[in-house]
């Protein structure tokens, strides 16, 4: 998640300014979600990578993430939850 989330700009793969960014600076570190980068959509997100990264893993088979935490501001964050 390192290398894939951290210190990145959020943006929906459906903005323009996702491809000229990437065009114009191809260091810069995008994040391009299917929908609207919104806290919960960035939670939703979190957790099904870090469900992916935790399932390629032999040494717990039977671990899962249950909830994903973000805290956007000291007022405002969004939580997604496993079914």
């Amino acid at each position: 998640l390192d290398s894939t989330v951290d210190h990145h700009l959020v943006m929906s793969v459906a903005d323009p300014l996702v491809a000229v960014l990437r065009e114009l600076e191809p260091n810069h570190r995008v994040l391009a979600l299917p929908n609207s980068p919104t806290t919960e959509n960035l939670a939703a997100y979190l957790h099904g990578e870090a469900s992916r990264i935790l399932r390629s893993l032999d040494t717990a088979p039977s671990a899962r993430v249950l909830r994903v935490h973000v805290q956007e501001t000291s007022v405002n964050a969004a939580a997604f939850t496993a079914r």
